[in-house]
């Protein structure tokens, strides 16, 4: 297995392309000529990433496929205002990550610091990133996926697009994933007039998962007495799919007397549901755990992907050093599954909203668990997406199904500094 590894991160290495250059920023200007990520942006070009010093940065229009990391310690040490998200350079096929920072100075100019709209086929990942409001990313032609992990949306009352902390979709071909994160819809005030925030609008025919992840409508007050949605669908007839995997938690916010507690998933379409906690809020008129024309599938499986060390400073994304161990497993008897992996530049075809199909380079691994450790292959490989299925078997002698897709974005750094 370990030669395998080895021939698996050589052929990426090939066909990787390394970052054209990293271009430091700095709001004091002390280390830096680049005091806005606007100026960066300016000369940047497709696989450069900008490096954020801590600090505070005005708004900026993201349109090139670049990555935008902060170099602090948590997220919280470096913050923009605002990130306008519309990404034309190139115009097919770019990748776009924002990572280790906060969106959002909590005023009302910038309520929804992440947004954009027809975003044209690709790639938007945002990791380990704090959004003080909301977020809009709509539109979008056949194949503009959002990878979002790590990360947190908080808005305030009011904050938001259309009602929602978080809104996504507007056309077919639209999927997402969203992993390890936590998207909250807002309270009601009183003081404000403002009732009780959904936490995740899907406007359209989206595909996307949820996995372990926290979606939370927001709770109503006296005088705003309903709760909001954890997700709703946004277009009335729009059928979604969606994939509420291992460890997430859906529910409803709560009503106060006279109102009508938030469901949890107000959505028609296609819904599969594994190991996870559906519930709508509490209150008065109980919330919905189900709500809308949905067609309901059991996921067989959760399968729990382990990568150690989690992250490395400084890079914002999970970072696999050379020698570190990486593990996965699933939690049956050994002789009931079988580990299929696969290691992508890209992403794959379909989205990862649906199994995974066969990928070049992949592995198969006949057992419940597998650990390795990462070979030093002598250079960087960024953006490296891991997928994993697994085969399992329920009871013995039963029939093998499928477990849901896990996935981690990888940026594998070598041993040896590049030149």
């Amino acid at each position: 297995m370990f030669k395998t590894l080895i021939a698996l991160s050589v052929s990426l290495a090939a066909a990787s392309p390394t970052f054209a250059d990293d271009i430091l920023v700095d709001a004091s200007g002390l280390q830096s000529a680049h005091t806005n990520v606007a100026s960066a942006m300016a000369v940047a070009r497709p696989g450069d990433r900008l490096l954020l010093l801590p600090g505070h940065y005005p708004p900026f229009l993201f349109e090139v496929g670049v990555s935008v990391i902060g170099l602090g310690e948590d997220a919280a040490s470096v913050v923009v205002d605002r990130v306008d998200l519309h990404v034309s350079e190139p115009s097919i096929g770019y990748t776009a990550v924002l990572s280790n920072l906060t969106a959002g100075d909590g005023s009302a100019l910038n309520a929804v610091p992440i947004s954009g709209n027809e975003q044209s086929p690709g790639v938007v990942v945002i990791d380990g990133v704090f959004v003080d409001g909301g977020v809009f990313i709509g539109g979008g032609a056949d194949g503009f996926h959002l990878h979002m992990s790590g990360s947190a949306v908080e808005p305030g009352p009011g904050d938001g697009f259309l009602g929602a902390g978080v809104h996504l979709g507007g056309s077919a071909g639209f999927s997402f994933e969203i992993i390890d994160s936590r998207l909250a819809g807002w309270d009601a005030d009183d003081d404000l007039g403002v009732p009780a925030g959904d936490a995740l609008h899907l406007s359209g025919p989206v595909r996307g998962r949820l996995v372990r992840t926290e979606v939370l409508g927001g709770d109503g007050s006296s005088m705003q007495p309903s709760g909001g949605d954890a997700v709703r669908r946004f277009v009335s007839g729009a059928a979604v799919h969606l994939r509420v995997d291992g460890g997430t938690l859906v529910r409803g916010g709560d009503a106060q007397l006279g109102g009508l507690a938030g469901a949890a998933l107000d959505v028609g379409g296609v819904l599969e549901f594994g190991d996870a906690s559906v519930q709508g809020g509490s209150g008065a008129v109980s919330g919905l755990a189900f709500a809308g024309d949905l067609a309901l599938e059991s996921l067989p499986g959760s399968l729990h992907l382990s990568v150690e060390p989690a992250q490395i400073a400084g890079i914002g994304a999970p970072a696999i050093q050379s020698g570190a161990q990486l593990t996965l497993s699933v939690d049956v008897p050994a002789d009931s599954a079988a580990l299929f992996l696969a290691l992508d530049l890209g992403l794959p075809a379909p989205s990862p909203a649906t199994l995974i199909s066969v990928h070049s380079p992949a592995m198969l691994i006949l057992n419940s668990s597998a650990s390795f450790v990462v070979p030093d292959i002598g250079v960087d490989m960024p953006g490296v997406m891991l997928y994993a299925n697994a085969w399992v078997r329920a009871t013995p002698g039963s029939k093998l199904q499928v477990s849901n897709t896990v996935s981690r974005r990888l940026d594998l750094v070598a041993d040896i500094p590049q030149g």
